[in-house]
């Protein structure tokens, strides 16, 4: 059977990043494929910027080439700077929600 995005599994999570950091994201959602590899990712700044990646666009940010770990907590303790990560799985449906609500097709005519 090959492999498509309809009958792959998907999970879908949502990081809180706790940090002093201006300029950087605090809250990412993102679909990881069965070895737990970004597929989309959508990332919020606190100016209200929405940034997004998928494997065919990129704006304001891109995908990790590192897989996410399938223990969540492991993302505290890998954590420096005393910044904190809280991770939680989500369901597809809000992500697809937020995707379908953030992701702005125009921004990939540049």
């Amino acid at each position: 059977m090959i492999l498509t995005k309809e009958n792959a599994t998907f999970t879908y999570v949502s990081v809180d990043w706790i940090h002093s950091h201006p300029g950087e994201p605090y809250k990412f959602f993102c679909e990881l494929d069965s070895q737990r590899y970004e597929t989309r990712k959508l990332v919020f700044y606190k100016n209200e910027v929405v940034g997004y990646a998928s494997e065919e666009v990129e704006y304001l940010d891109f995908l990790s080439p590192e897989p996410y770990p399938r223990d969540l907590q492991y993302i505290f303790d890998q954590s420096d700077d005393h910044d904190v990560f809280i991770g939680t799985e989500i369901g597809k449906e809000v992500f697809e929600l937020l995707w379908d609500r953030h992701y702005d097709i125009r921004r990939n005519d540049r």
